[in-house]
C-alpha cells in the first residue's frame, strides 16, 4: 500500500487589475492542484489570512461582501480548482 500523501498547492492566480492601487479593490483568482497520482482530495476547507511579516495582521486584505474562508468538495487527481474572491 501507498503511504504517500496528496498535497495542494496555489499551481496559478492572477488578480485583477494586475497592478493593485493602496485602498482599491481587486479580483484575485487561484487555482488549487491536487499533486497526488491516484488519491482524490475531498472536505478541503481554505482560510486566507494575511501576514505583515512581522505578526500575523489578517487586515492587510479584506474580502468583499464574502468570507475569507470557502470550501472545496472535492480535487480528484492532478486536477485543479479555481476560486474567486474580491478583496
Amino acid at each position: 500500500t501507498s503511504t504517500s500523501v496528496p498535497k495542494i498547492i496555489i499551481d496559478r492566480y492572477e488578480s485583477d487589475p494586475m497592478i493593485i492601487n493602496a485602498g482599491s479593490e481587486f479580483d484575485l483568482t487561484m487555482s488549487f492542484l491536487n499533486t497526488h497520482s491516484v488519491k482524490t482530495i475531498k472536505n478541503v476547507k481554505i482560510f486566507l489570512t494575511s501576514n505583515d511579516g512581522t505578526e500575523e495582521s489578517g487586515s492587510v486584505f479584506t474580502p468583499v461582501d464574502s468570507s475569507n474562508t470557502f470550501y472545496i468538495e472535492e480535487i480528484v487527481p492532478k486536477a485543479t480548482v479555481e476560486r474567486h474572491i474580491r478583496l
